[in-house]
C-alpha cells in the first residue's frame, strides 16, 4: 500500500489549521512508520503529466495527482470518490479490497 505525498501534506494541512498537531503527528506513526506504507511522490516530468490528465478527465490537482502516481507505479486507486471513474484506471471502492 502507497500514499502519495499529496495526500500526506493534505491531511497535515487540514489536522494542523484545526490544531490538532498531535492528531497529525500519530497519523505518521500509524499509517507511515508502524504500517509499512510507502509514501510515494511525482517528479517534474510526472507533474507536467499530471496537468494533462487534469484537464482530460476534467479534475482537480488532488485527483490527477493520484491518478498520475497510479501510472507511474502501476498502482490501482482505492477511494470513495466518483471522478476517478472517469478515468482508465477506474478506482475500487474501499469495501472491495482485501488488506494484508
Amino acid at each position: 500500500m502507497v500514499i502519495t505525498e499529496c495526500s500526506l501534506y493534505s491531511i497535515g494541512i487540514i489536522l494542523t489549521r484545526l490544531e490538532k498537531d498531535e492528531v497529525f503527528e500519530d497519523f505518521i506513526s500509524d499509517a507511515l512508520e508502524d504500517s509499512g506504507v510507502v509514501k510515494v511522490h511525482l517528479e517534474v516530468d510526472g507533474l507536467k503529466h499530471l496537468t494533462k490528465l487534469r484537464k482530460r478527465y476534467h479534475m482537480d490537482f488532488d485527483d490527477a495527482y493520484q491518478v498520475a502516481v497510479a501510472e507511474k507505479h502501476d498502482l490501482e486507486i482505492v477511494s470513495f470518490d466518483k471522478d476517478f471513474d472517469r478515468t482508465e484506471r477506474g478506482r475500487l471502492k474501499p469495501g472491495e479490497i482485501n488488506a494484508p
